[in-house]
């Protein structure tokens, strides 16, 4: 009866251990199958990180070009307000010049006024003295 008992015992026992493997092998189970969920997360994780870097490459490729444009354009900007500065002083200096000549022509003007005034005087004189020499 005693042997009938340790029997039943152990019996019992390996029951026992036979459901607590039971139990182990399907947290297991349970674990590899959250481990597989976690690699694929990790590996859709690890995709969406390869893409996004590679569209920041990208942006970061699209915004150096830009940095060339912008600098090409500066430099066009530069070169051309350079020259718009030199059109400009060429312009005062033009316009200086035309001033001159306008006084100069003003004086030109006044000179031959005085000219013809004097020509006219001394034709009205030549015409008396013609006059005069005819006369007598």
């Amino acid at each position: 009866a005693n042997q009938r008992l340790e029997f039943t015992a152990q019996q019992n026992e390996i029951t026992d251990l036979r459901r607590k493997l039971e139990l182990t092998d399907n947290k297991r189970s349970h674990l590899v199958h959250e481990l597989k969920r976690c690699e694929c997360e990790l590996q859709e994780t690890r995709d969406g990180f390869y893409m996004k870097l590679e569209e920041n490459r990208a942006f970061v490729n699209q915004m150096s070009s830009l940095n060339s444009k912008l600098a090409k354009f500066e430099r066009k900007m530069q070169d051309a307000t350079a020259g718009l500065k030199h059109e400009r002083q060429c312009g005062e200096l033009l316009l200086e010049e035309n001033r001159h000549l306008y006084a100069d022509k003003e004086k030109y003007e006044l000179t031959v006024e005085e000219l013809n005034t004097n020509l006219k005087y001394l034709l009205t004189e030549l015409e008396v003295s013609n006059s005069k020499v005819n006369t007598i």
